[in-house]
């Protein structure tokens, strides 16, 4: 997973560098439903970006970061049945989130400095130990007190498609109890008031 992760980085940039996409442009836009066209309702629709017009600013095509979608493998994820959001077992590109000590950090809901990252959730917690184990050789598990689990986050408002989302509270890893991965674009943590436990892993592809 963190080879994954850091492999989406690399495409990123990579596609901004040399493919001269500006971060508007980028598209995580992938054939959800495998039946080999990209559609642009549900569920391929999902990262449908109307500003990426070239292959080579999909991250998801050879002209592009030439990477596969891979789904998670199902073993790192917790049962469906105690999952507490839409989208299970999916990855969430979005540009909704602001990470304490990437970029620039702000409250209040503007969509100025949120970050694009990728996330995964309903991650086992013997996962989310093993993955904050291989990013910082310590396997403890911070438990986010004040970003409580939101039903509606991940749902269809807050997938990347070009544009930045201000929220009412703008989600971000600021409390000191996660502290540890303040400035860090990658790690894992426990998602507060959540029964039975969700664990949360990111990865921060562009700091704002």
């Amino acid at each position: 997973m963190v080879q994954y992760f850091g492999q989406l980085e690399n495409a990123f940039q990579r596609m901004k560098i040399i493919n001269g996409c500006s971060d508007t442009e980028v598209s995580f836009h992938f054939d959800a439903d495998g039946n080999g066209t990209l559609d642009t309702a549900w569920p391929d629709g999902y990262y449908y970006n109307p500003s990426a017009t070239r292959n080579e600013c999909f991250v998801f095509h050879p002209d592009g970061g030439g990477l596969n979608y891979r789904d998670p493998p199902l073993e790192y994820l917790i049962d469906a049945a105690d999952y507490l959001q839409s989208g299970y077992g999916m990855y969430d590109f979005t540009g909704g989130l602001n990470y304490d000590g990437i970029g620039s950090t702000c409250f209040g809901g503007s969509s100025d400095c949120t970050d694009l990252s990728v996330t995964l959730k309903g991650v086992t917690e013997e996962f989310c130990r093993a993955f904050n184990k291989k990013v910082f050789n310590d396997d403890t598990i911070p438990e986010h007190e004040t970003w409580a689990w939101n039903p509606s986050y991940g749902d269809a408002t807050s997938f990347f498609r070009g544009q930045y989302r201000g929220w009412s509270a703008t989600p971000t890893l600021a409390h000191p109890a996660v502290s540890f991965l303040s400035g860090n674009p990658m790690g894992c943590f426990k998602v507060f008031t959540s029964s039975p436990a969700q664990y949360v892993i990111y990865s921060v592809l562009l700091a704002r």
